[in-house]
């Protein structure tokens, strides 16, 4: 199990935190936020949805799916770029990365790829591809567009790790698409695919984030920006119609999803929502109206419908907001902490079972059950108050 698949888990309640307190925020003129474009980051941008891949299984995969999707337009900044690493390594026969460029490329007649790569000091030789401009430049369809980057203060370099496709997706963090990057989650001491031109190495740990929407759009426009200033060549923004490039493999840790469909439910109203999700629902919506924040931390705990509907349920409930995110970071906290307490003890029970790792299992499902009893004790005490 990676990385990417285990946090999903908890991940949409800490973006409702995060959304309340942006609305907190907002809502209090005097409230700075801790980001202030040009001071201590570049944007403060929103995305759609967004995950964090964690080691180069991960991001190598999702680049992978991510180019095979591809449209228009697909721009590669790296510090380092080597055109001989394989993306995916299920096999000893899968396609090197400039294979996949060329295929690409000579595929999707609308497709352009624009590979930036910083024009690197002579010491760095030895563990680079030495004539990247030749294999990546020169020996690729005419549509892969290759150029180094000299244009910075001397002594310094280009650092910027970005991959911007059709404007719609992005991926930026701290790994390079070069050798000796790739790795799995688990860091084993020998590992047969952690092989890169013919030479073994050793455990590699990085991290790369996964964003679409405005933020896309606008690192977008930062690669336009650094091939004019690389090469003096302006680039224009191909229009094309959106798509969902999201690839497969990785699953979402924030989105925007549960606030949205919270609002949807309020929008469409009790009446509306009934038709949508049944009858039985208006057990749930009466609970929810009742008891608010403590419900849908339950019901967090442990599903009874399906997430969406629980939104837009408690949305035509007139729950506060307020109470539907605290209800929902509450809820998903009991995950947070089984996972960050017995995330490696649950995985080794799993792979290797021994009395230490069941142990461990069966303390977590304790947890959860004790989380049940003392939720269950708080809804009737609150009940028999209510009827009081």
């Amino acid at each position: 199990m990676t990385n990417t698949r285990r946090k999903g888990f908890f991940s949409q309640g800490l973006y409702s935190l995060m959304n309340g307190m942006a609305d907190k925020m907002s809502s209090n003129p005097q409230q700075k936020s801790f980001f202030n474009p040009g001071e201590n980051c570049w944007q403060v941008m929103t995305t759609d949805r967004a995950a964090f891949l964690v080691d180069g299984e991960d991001y190598y995969r999702a680049v992978s799916e991510a180019f095979e999707a591809a449209q228009r337009s697909i721009y590669i900044l790296g510090w380092d770029v080597d055109s001989r690493v394989r993306l995916c390594r299920d096999s000893e026969e899968e396609e090197t990365f400039g294979q996949l460029l060329n295929r690409l490329a000579r595929d999707n007649p609308q497709l352009k790829i624009y590979v930036l790569e910083w024009d690197f000091a002579v010491f760095y030789s030895l563990e680079r591809e030495f004539w990247s401009l030749f294999s990546i430049g020169w020996m690729t369809h005419e549509r892969v567009h290759f150029e180094l980057d000299d244009s910075h203060p001397a002594g310094a370099s280009q650092h910027q790790k970005i991959i911007v496709v059709d404007d719609h997706l992005a991926f930026v963090g701290g790994f390079d698409l070069a050798s000796f990057r790739w790795d799995t989650s688990e860091h084993r001491p020998q590992h047969p695919q952690r092989c890169d031109n013919d030479t073994q190495y050793g455990p590699v740990h990085d991290v790369q984030m996964l964003v679409t929407g405005e933020i896309a759009q606008e690192l977008g426009e930062l690669a336009r920006w650094r091939w004019e200033r690389a090469t003096g060549e302006s680039l224009s923004t191909a229009e094309h119609e959106a798509k969902d490039l999201w690839p497969a493999s990785v699953s979402v840790d924030f989105s925007q999803q549960p606030l949205a469909s919270y609002l949807l439910g309020r929008w469409l109203g009790r009446d509306a929502v009934q038709k949508l999700a049944g009858k039985k629902v208006n057990q749930l919506r009466r609970k929810l109206a009742r008891r608010g924040w403590l419900t849908i931390a339950l019901i967090r705990v442990v599903p009874i419908a399906p997430f969406t509907v629980v939104n837009m349920v408690a949305g035509a409930s007139l729950i506060s907001a307020r109470s539907f995110i605290i209800g929902t970071v509450v809820g998903m906290c009991p995950g947070i902490l089984a996972i960050m307490i017995f995330e490696e003890g649950l995985e080794r029970a799993l792979r290797n079972p021994d009395w230490e790792t069941l142990g461990l299992a069966l303390l977590a499902m304790v947890g959860g059950v004790l989380v049940l009893v003392v939720g269950k004790q708080l809804l009737l005490k609150k009940s028999e108050r209510d009827h009081d």
